[in-house]
């Protein structure tokens, strides 16, 4: 781990590459460097109310049910799309309990969206585009997978919700 900056709160940290076994590269210089956002994710996770946890957590309760056929899709997608929409509907979107299940839908609409147009912007680095790299067909079949919990969560959501397993 090497620290970088403690103003912009990232740091550079080294994982292990991906290579094949056969690589002439040597065990002990496979290593990928990467830029940790982390400890900017926790400052921007500790204002978020009560409201927008309990809504986030079931977004990632339905992302943890259906982790298998989502795959590629990743937490840090639903993460990333979770920072956006904070920052895009601060003080805008319904508070209520009430209305906690409109604003799953509403999330998991616009993270099908995302999927379908292959376009969603890295929080820190706005030039990354988190699907750029993610094949079509993979997109395809999330894109189908939404739809379907989608589909069910509206049409029963008591029953979609009683279905989960984690």
């Amino acid at each position: 781990l090497l620290f970088l900056s403690t103003a912009l709160r990232y740091y550079v940290v080294a994982k292990d590459a991906d290579l094949p076994g056969d690589s002439a590269v040597a065990p002990e210089n496979r290593v990928n460097w990467r830029i940790s956002f982390s400890k900017a994710e926790k400052t921007l996770l500790r204002p978020a109310s009560d409201y927008e946890k309990m809504y986030y957590r079931i977004v990632k309760y339905i992302f943890e049910a259906h982790r298998e056929e989502l795959h590629p899709l990743s937490s840090y997608h639903l993460k990333t799309l979770f920072f956006h929409k904070r920052q895009r509907n601060t003080g805008r979107e319904a508070r209520c309990d009430k209305e906690i299940g409109t604003n799953v839908v509403r999330f998991l609409f616009e993270l099908k969206d995302c999927v379908r147009i292959a376009s969603l912007q890295h929080f820190f680095i706005d030039r990354l585009n988190l699907f750029s790299t993610m094949e079509q067909t993979a997109r395809d079949k999330i894109f189908l997978c939404l739809e379907g919990i989608l589909d069910k969560l509206v049409s029963d959501p008591k029953r979609f919700l009683d279905s989960l397993h984690v």
